[in-house]
């Protein structure tokens, strides 16, 4: 048996998003969770850049909120970028060397 929950996520685009995508912005929210789940990491991503269904380039950034929400920062990506993904935890390795 599965049951289907429903999980609060709050996606917070940036200006350039929001110019970009406009009223797709929502679904390109879902696909967002759906790739943070993809990368097979924890939810605190530092950077992760994919390309919707439609090709268009997105860059992510994800945290974990206090409260336990997930908040998801989504931008334009860039089109010359490839697929790839920063965890929080990687990055904090590299900033203290």
């Amino acid at each position: 048996m599965a049951l289907k929950i429903e999980v609060p996520v709050a996606v917070v685009p940036t200006r350039r998003a929001v110019e970009t995508f406009g009223n797709r912005l929502a679904d390109i929210g879902r696909q967002a969770f759906l790739e943070i789940g993809r990368t097979g990491t924890d939810y605190a991503l530092h950077h992760h850049q994919f390309q919707t269904k439609a090709g268009e380039p997105v860059a992510i950034a994800s945290r974990v909120r206090a409260s336990g929400m997930l908040e998801i920062e989504l931008d334009v990506g860039l089109v010359t970028a490839t697929p790839r993904t920063l965890t929080s935890k990687k990055a904090n390795r590299f900033r203290k060397r």
